[in-house]
C-alpha cells in the first residue's frame, strides 16, 4: 500500500502504511493462518478484502469471496473462505494489528511549549453497535426487554504523531474507568494524559503520579472536593466574584491532593448546560445534587501540573485538544460503512475478524494523517474526516495491497468555517 500524489510523482514506499505483501505472507505463516498455498487466496488479498468490507459495509462471506476473486486469478467459494474464519484467522488479524500499531514514526514538530512534557496522550472510547442477536457474543447495555449488543473501542492516541498508540476491544457494557488501566502498559515518565470524565478514578491519578507522568481531567458531578476540612468547593464557587479559580484541593474520601482550575462560563452557555442536565435528570428520574447544580455554571479541571509549569489558560488549551479524538471517531464512522457492516447476525469469530479489520482501518487513517502532516505541514490545516474518506475510497479502488493511492492536497484541507469556533464563542476558556 503506497501513497502517490496527484501529479504522479513523490511516491512514498509501501512501508508508509506498514503493510507489504511479503510481510503479510510472513505473518500468515507465523500464525499458521496459511499452511499451504491455495489458488484464489493470499494473506494480502484477504486483508485487503476485509478493509474493503469496512469501507463498503459488505462483510458477508459471499461478498468477501467476491472481493477476493477480483484480486486473484481464481475465485474462492464461500465454503472455502469459511475455512479461514477460525482461530488462526483471529491470530492473523491480531498480528497485522500489532504490525500496524508498533511501526515507528518520526515525531512531528512539538505542539506544546514546555520541556517538562514529552508526549500528550488522549484516551477516549467509542461504541460500535451490533445486531441485537449478537448480544450472546458482545453485550451492550440492558434495556427493559433484553441486552443490546455493541463493542467498545478504547483508544489511546499520541497527539505528537497524530497516530493511535493502542486500541482495546471490549464489550459495550464495560466501564471506561476499568478499560482505562490499559494506559499503564504504555505510560512513560513525562507523558501528559488527557482523559474524559468517564475515566475519573483517583487511584488511576495516583498511579500516573507514581510513573512520573502528568494528567488533566474534568471534574465529575459525583466527586467530593474540599479546599479544607471546613470549606467545600461549592462554597467557594458560590461566594467568589472571580471568573477564574485556581487552588489546591482534596478529592474524594481518599483526600487525594491535586490542583483545581475553574473557569466561569458565560451565562448563556451555563443556562444551556443547566437545561440539558435538567432534561437528562427528568428522563432518568434522578434528583439534582446541590453540588452539581452549583458546578454547572463552571468549567472545572483537575490536574497534578503545578501553576508555575502550566498556567490556567494554557492548561485549558491543552485539554481542549482532547476534541481531536472525537473528530477522529466521527471521521472513522463517517468514512466507512461500519454500522452496515456489523448490522447482521454472525458468529463470534466472524465478528471479531471484522472488528479487527475496523481497528486496522483506524490505525491506517491515523498513519495517513501523520504522513500528510509530515509532508504538507500543520499549516496546511488538514481535515481528519477528509483523510479518512480518502483512505476509504482508495481502499475500494485498490486492485492489490501494494497499489498506490493517489491524493490531491487540495482535497484534504479543512473547509472555511461558516460558524464561530469554540474559541470565538467562549473566549473565557482560552
Amino acid at each position: 500500500m503506497s501513497i502517490q500524489d496527484y501529479r504522479g510523482h513523490s511516491t512514498q514506499p509501501t512501508a508508509a502504511l506498514s503493510l507489504t505483501p511479503s510481510r503479510l505472507e510472513a505473518i500468515a505463516k507465523e500464525t499458521d493462518f496459511i499452511k499451504r498455498k491455495t489458488p484464489g487466496f493470499s494473506a494480502s488479498s484477504f486483508l485487503l478484502s476485509l478493509l474493503k468490507a469496512v469501507s463498503g459495509g459488505k462483510g458477508s462471506l459471499t461478498q468477501i469471496a467476491l472481493s477476493l476473486g477480483a484480486q486473484n486469478t481464481k475465485t474462492l467459494s464461500k465454503q472455502g473462505l469459511s475455512y479461514h474464519f477460525k482461530e488462526e484467522g483471529i491470530a492473523f488479524m491480531d498480528a497485522c494489528l500489532n504490525e500496524v500499531s508498533t511501526s515507528g514514526s518520526h515525531s512531528l514538530p512539538p505542539t506544546f511549549s514546555t520541556d517538562l512534557i514529552t508526549r500528550v496522550l488522549l484516551q477516549d472510547a467509542t461504541q460500535l453497535r451490533l445486531h441485537p442477536s449478537n448480544s450472546e457474543h458482545f453485550k451492550g447495555m440492558r434495556n427493559q426487554a433484553k441486552w443490546t449488543s455493541c463493542v467498545k473501542l478504547d483508544t489511546l492516541s499520541d497527539l505528537q504523531t497524530d497516530e493511535i498508540v493502542t486500541i482495546l476491544l471490549s464489550e459495550g457494557k464495560e466501564q471506561d474507568r476499568v478499560n482505562g488501566h490499559e494506559l499503564f502498559k504504555h505510560l512513560k515518565g513525562g507523558d501528559l494524559v488527557l482523559r474524559d470524565m468517564g475515566y475519573f478514578d483517583v487511584s488511576a491519578f495516583a498511579r500516573i503520579d507514581d510513573a512520573g507522568a502528568y494528567w488533566i481531567s474534568r471534574l465529575t458531578a459525583m466527586a467530593n472536593v474540599r479546599i479544607s476540612p471546613h470549606l467545600s468547593l461549592e462554597e467557594v464557587l458560590k461566594n467568589t466574584r472571580k471568573d477564574k479559580v485556581d487552588l489546591a484541593v482534596e478529592v474524594s474520601s481518599k483526600h487525594y491532593r491535586c490542583r483545581l482550575v475553574a473557569i466561569r462560563l458565560p451565562e448563556e452557555v451555563a443556562n444551556q448546560r443547566r437545561a440539558k442536565s435538567h432534561a437528562h435528570r427528568k428522563k432518568m428520574g434522578n434528583k439534582a445534587r446541590p453540588q452539581s447544580l452549583q458546578r454547572e455554571g463552571w468549567e472545572i479541571y483537575l490536574t497534578n501540573l503545578k501553576s508555575e509549569v502550566l498556567e490556567a489558560p494554557e492548561l485549558v488549551r491543552f485539554y481542549k485538544q482532547r476534541w481531536g479524538i472525537e473528530i477522529k471517531f466521527r471521521a472513522l464512522k463517517g468514512s466507512a460503512h461500519i454500522r452496515e457492516l456489523l448490522s447482521c447476525r454472525a458468529n463470534k469469530t466472524h465478528l471479531l475478524i471484522l472488528i479487527k479489520a475496523i481497528m486496522i482501518y483506524a490505525h491506517l487513517a491515523g498513519k495517513a494523517q501523520r504522513y500528510f502532516i509530515g509532508k504538507l505541514g500543520r499549516a496546511a490545516r488538514l481535515s481528519s474526516e477528509k483523510i479518512s474518506r480518502w483512505l476509504g475510497v482508495g481502499l475500494l479502488n485498490m486492485a492489490s495491497i501494494d497499489s498506490p493511492i493517489i491524493y490531491d492536497p487540495r482535497a484534504l484541507s479543512l473547509d472555511k468555517r461558516k460558524r464561530l469556533s469554540m474559541k470565538d464563542r467562549m473566549p473565557c476558556l482560552f
